[in-house]
């Protein structure tokens, strides 16, 4: 038999010998623990929420530093182990929840910008447009303007060309004329559980044959005032 005094077996030894029902001075000092243990979760979302941690797991390892016993050999090494389960698992939802927090908070703040910004645009678009055509000269087609707002480019306005094009506004319409014309009735209409005309495809047929179909009608090229 080996004598060798060893801590790790004498404490649990000891832990055996004093495994028995909680008294209410026990219970008070399991809840000042799991207040203690609460403020340390805190602590570590703080801590941690600019760092990457390395996603391998740590055996054995308590949340709070400590070590896990080796072995379950008394009631309360069971209890340290299902406690810091219990533990992990609810950290882990604690993080879900935060990041589901953060994720509404954000689509929150990102549809109010873009209200906004949609807001001063329509409100000023005309003028900045009329300012734009009196300020961008020879072959320009943009200004890039300092706006001292950052970003990673700077702020431009300017005008896009935009060719002829032919444009279906009524489908009904384009749809009864695809299908008089024999031949190639299959190649402009797409025929699922409902009938829709391909654009392309009335797009290719117009320039082929330069026809203007039922239902469409001809987009003039224009230029159009952009904001980026």
């Amino acid at each position: 038999m080996n004598d060798t005094f060893d801590p790790e077996n004498e404490r649990h030894r000891e832990g055996r010998q004093e495994s028995k029902p909680l008294t209410a001075g026990d219970k008070g000092d399991v809840v000042r623990y799991n207040k203690t243990i609460g403020a340390m979760i805190t602590e570590h979302f703080q801590s941690c929420k600019d760092t990457d941690e390395d996603d391998t797991p740590t055996l054995p390892a308590r949340l709070d530093g400590g070590i896990l016993p080796v072995d379950i050999r008394c009631h309360d090494d069971a209890a340290m182990v299902v406690g810091q389960i219990q533990l992990y698992k609810d950290t882990a939802d604690r993080y879900v929840a935060q990041a589901t927090q953060i994720l509404e908070q954000a689509k929150r703040k990102a549809a109010w910008f873009k209200t906004q910004a949609a807001f001063v645009e329509d409100m000023y678009k005309s003028k900045l447009e009329e300012w734009a055509k009196d300020n961008i000269h020879g072959k320009a087609r943009s200004v890039k303007l300092i706006t001292g707002q950052g970003g990673t480019e700077p702020a431009k306005m300017g005008f896009r060309s935009s060719q002829q094009r032919l444009k279906i506004v009524d489908s009904d319409k384009a749809i009864a004329w695809a299908r008089q014309q024999d031949g190639i009735d299959d190649k402009l209409l797409n025929v699922t559980i409902t009938t829709m005309p391909i654009a392309a495809a009335f797009t290719e047929h117009h320039a082929t044959t330069g026809e203007i179909p039922d239902g469409c009608e001809i987009i003039p090229a224009s230029d159009s005032f952009y904001i980026k």
